[in-house]
């Protein structure tokens, strides 16, 4: 017996309209205000219409949100500065603004029924990634963090995989000689941003587990300053991983470093 079968396509919905995005865009501002905490007479950007206020320089950036922040026009978990990159060789841009500000200003507003086909729903401004980064200030709490990197130049039998699992094998021997606790994989955050020349990862730890227990406990700290003294505590338990068992995995984090520009 032979089966003809038709296809038939389902029709592909209409684009939204102008007062369906409009009307989308408000709902997604509010979500984003209570979670923020925003008070109804404080604006959702610090520049109002025109969105984050933009420096050129980091620290005229961090003078400008604690000024609004003696100022009581924000609170302090309300407001924050980020980085733009904005050219070649990391060259960046900083920017104050609400988180829910900065949410809203700089995620990308994606046509639901075509974001899935090439990006056709975004302008043509907006196609391009882009890179950007919340500068975690001195005294502001933070999770523990760590930015991963090496030249795959000066260290071309380095594959990217070998130096993850070698670096997370290490906390968990940290971990459980050093803290008496069990490192919880749900808990980690990685993020990579390798290019040819240079792998590069940034992982967040959010918490670790005691023995016996359940949920993971929440692992954050008062600035990153303490957030680096037990950074500073694995790098010494690494090197003495290696220093004492040469074949483990904690010498692979241990690389060459990238060739000098000068």
């Amino acid at each position: 017996q032979a089966f003809c079968r038709k296809r038939v396509d389902a029709p592909r919905p209409r684009p939204m309209s102008s007062a369906a995005q409009a009307a989308r865009r408000r709902a997604v501002e509010a979500a984003l205000r209570v979670a923020v905490g925003l008070r109804p007479e404080q604006h959702t950007s610090v520049g109002g219409r025109q969105g984050p206020e933009v420096f050129q320089k980091q620290a005229a950036a961090v003078d400008r949100r604690r000024g609004l922040v003696n100022q009581g026009a924000y609170e302090e978990h309300q407001i924050g500065v980020f980085a733009r990159e904005i050219g070649k060789g990391g060259v960046r841009q900083y920017l104050v603004d609400t988180y829910a500000g900065f949410i809203l200003a700089c995620a990308p507003e994606c046509d639901p029924y075509s974001s899935f086909s090439s990006f056709r729903g975004l302008p043509n401004d907006m196609r391009e990634p882009a890179h950007l980064y919340e500068v975690l200030l001195e005294d502001r709490p933070c999770w523990w963090y760590f930015d991963l990197e090496y030249s795959r130049k000066t260290n071309p039998d380095l594959e990217p995989d070998v130096a993850s699992a070698a670096f997370k094998r290490t906390l968990e021997l940290f971990f459980r000689h050093k803290l008496d606790a069990e490192f919880d994989d749900e808990a980690m955050l990685e993020m990579e941003s390798s290019t040819p020349d240079k792998f590069s990862m940034h992982v967040v730890i959010k918490g670790l587990r005691r023995p016996g227990s359940g949920a993971a406990q929440p692992l954050a700290f008062g600035n990153n300053a303490q957030a680096g003294l037990l950074v500073r505590e694995l790098m010494s338990f690494a090197r003495q991983q290696r220093r004492e068992q040469p074949a483990s995995e904690a010498r692979h984090l241990f690389v060459a470093a990238p060739p000098s520009d000068a």
